[in-house]
């Protein structure tokens, strides 16, 4: 299973995006294939010409939000998608960009810090797998009870009347 991580930042952690991305393609975080979406990636047509995908479309294909913190937090343009991803109930965590001292966004304080390394990466994303795969064993084990329940339904037709309850079968 391929995990899809949308990154989000300011214009100043451009870097830092790159760095990430280079983790995932050095095999730094563990054996796991992460595709790593930004806000200016796109799709390319079959001309060849790359189209850029609205960020909604971005959060809504993605399976985890990554927020990067850093510095000029104000202007982050996580805060804008924020409620977006909310009402899509992505998991979102954020990620603190080394030797940054801003505070971060009132609107971050509720989600999970990561450190920003690849072996926290990794552990996110396996986590992850293991939540989505206990999410599938619950719905199948679901779909299985809720399909017996239905497989037999009694018709009062095929009900045996009293009389035949009592009547001795013979063998």
């Amino acid at each position: 299973m391929k995990v899809k991580i949308f990154l989000i930042g300011t214009e100043d952690d451009k870097k830092y995006i790159g760095k990430i991305k280079r983790w995932s393609k050095l095999s730094k975080c563990g054996e796991h294939q992460i595709i790593f979406i930004t806000k200016e990636d796109g799709k390319k047509t079959s001309t060849g010409r790359m189209l850029q995908l609205p960020i909604e479309a971005k959060i809504k294909n993605c399976h985890i939000m990554l927020v990067l913190v850093g510095n000029n937090n104000n202007q982050h343009p996580w805060l804008i998608y924020h409620r977006y991803a909310i009402q899509l109930k992505k998991p979102i965590m954020y990620m603190r960009i080394p030797y940054t001292t801003d505070p971060v966004p009132q609107r971050f304080a509720y989600l999970t810090q990561v450190a920003f390394n690849p072996n926290a990466v990794e552990k996110l994303v396996r986590d992850y797998k293991h939540r989505y795969e206990q999410y599938l064993l619950r719905r199948q084990q679901q779909d299985t009870t809720s399909t017996d329940t239905n497989l037999y339904t009694p018709n009062p037709n095929d009900m045996p009347s009293e009389n035949e309850l009592d009547a001795p079968t013979s063998m």
